[in-house]
């Protein structure tokens, strides 16, 4: 496991139910960006070979009800200068955000202090029957 530092908004130790997020809004920056679950593989522009990574932690992934810092939510980040070599710990920024107009909830990942071209990638949602239906009357 190899993570930079990260910067956080509203801070690290701001804590959120799972259930309340919705998406996670990454970044492109220009880049490609290839999600696998909760993993997501950002590659440069070519010519250029450089490949970042970041993940999600596994449990939080999974929709729950359960809080999360955000401070506990990336377990890994990093880049590879050229495609190659060595694990090298990358800076992010990790947001909380409450849309007023859709109220909507969800988080924002961006690296090196860059963050244009937003894209949503959706979270597991709850299950069909988790809610219980309202008591007849």
């Amino acid at each position: 496991m190899t993570i930079g530092v990260g910067t956080f908004t509203p801070n690290g130790r701001f804590s959120v139910p799972r259930s309340f997020i919705n998406d996670i809004v990454v970044y492109h920056n220009g880049d490609t960006i290839v999600q696998v679950a909760n993993s997501f593989t950002i590659h440069a522009p070519f010519p250029d070979p450089t490949i970042g990574f970041f993940r999600l932690d596994n449990r939080f992934w999974g929709w729950s009800s359960n809080y999360w810092t955000l401070d506990y939510i990336i377990t890994d980040c990093w880049y590879k200068l050229g495609g190659v070599g060595a694990e090298i710990p990358m800076p992010f920024q990790l947001h909380y955000y409450n849309e007023p107009t859709t109220g909507r909830t969800g988080l924002s990942f961006g690296w090196f202090s860059a963050e244009s071209d937003p894209h949503p990638h959706p979270l597991p949602s709850a299950p069909l029957n988790y809610w219980l239906p309202k008591p007849m009357r």
